[in-house]
């Protein structure tokens, strides 16, 4: 019989296993959801391109906190954030007019940047596949040792 520290050390392996597998799943599409994305104003002289979000998108190692294991995921850009939530910065100047009052001068130009989620859909949109990642993984740490694995997830975890 299989002794029950060695069961509950391979259960947190298979939970650590599962969570990296699971996260690398939403890793890859976040890239791919980024590759080649212009954020920039549509008809905007300005469409570089250049990857940096993309090949800075990664994820944690499994951790705990508040008795939960988990791993974070996403990128040290700072306009990553800008990108996912979108944004609309101020435009313009501040003038004293003469008669001493502040007055906003508004430039033409872009009034804000357009929403382009690319983190959340790579999560959101590809959940089954997520999930089965974790399953895959956390079941092979459990093979030959006679403990059945059950890689289906409810419905009534979501």
């Amino acid at each position: 019989m299989t002794d029950f520290r060695d069961l509950a050390a391979r259960l947190d392996a298979a939970i650590d296993a599962g969570l990296i597998a699971a996260a690398q799943v939403v890793v890859n599409e976040a890239k791919l959801n980024t590759r080649g994305a212009v954020f920039a104003v549509p008809e905007s002289p300005r469409h570089h391109v250049t990857g940096n979000l993309q090949n800075s998108i990664t994820r944690s190692e499994p951790e705990s906190g508040l008795g939960v294991r988990s791993v974070r995921i996403g990128t040290n850009v700072d306009y990553g954030l800008f990108w996912e939530v979108g944004w609309h910065p101020a435009f313009g100047h501040r003038e004293v007019t003469a008669t001493g009052k502040a007055r906003l001068i508004q430039h033409d130009g872009p009034r804000r940047l357009m929403r382009h989620e690319w983190l959340r859909p790579a999560l959101m949109d590809h959940l089954s596949d997520v999930q089965a990642a974790f399953g895959r993984t956390a079941a092979r740490i459990f093979e030959g040792t006679g403990v059945s694995v059950t890689t289906s997830i409810s419905e009534a975890a979501d």
